[in-house]
């Protein structure tokens, strides 16, 4: 399969620390095949503060989850650029794996934290998001602690 090799390609020279160029990146996140689109979107992660948060927020309405959650992931490389509301939106994505992503993004925020927020997640209809949050509220109140 096509979309199977080019991501296998693609994995392999990322992890070689052969990233492509910004601009090729940005080309493939909106690429017809999902598998492409969801690692550019993850590339773009790597690239950090260089990618304008206006561009990843876009990301987060995308239908596709494996590019929101990548999204929510290069939000949060942005640090405290990126709204704490923009991420707290997230925990009500549809997809398990977005709302994981949110709940550990959100939890490295320390003192900005939605610690409300994150609280509810200890609700969410999925074990492992659950699990998630009870990690991070935990790290919470130990950080606090100190």
């Amino acid at each position: 399969n096509q979309d199977v090799r080019e991501r296998v390609v693609l994995t392999f020279r990322i992890r070689k620390g052969l990233v492509p160029p910004l601009d090729v990146i940005r080309r493939l996140v909106d690429d017809h095949r999902v598998t492409v689109s969801s690692v550019a979107v993850e590339l773009l992660e790597v690239f950090g503060k260089q990618v304008p948060m206006k561009e990843l927020v876009k990301i987060l309405d995308d239908a596709e989850e494996g590019k929101r959650r990548a999204a929510v992931r290069a939000l949060g490389r942005q640090g405290e650029r990126t709204p704490v509301e923009v991420l707290v939106k997230m925990l009500d994505d549809p997809s398990w794996l977005v709302r994981r992503a949110t709940v550990g993004v959100l939890g490295v925020r320390k003192d900005q934290a939605p610690v409300e927020d994150l609280a509810k997640m200890l609700n969410d209809k999925v074990g492992i998001v659950r699990q998630s949050a009870i990690e991070v509220l935990s790290q919470l109140v130990h950080s606090q602690e100190r």
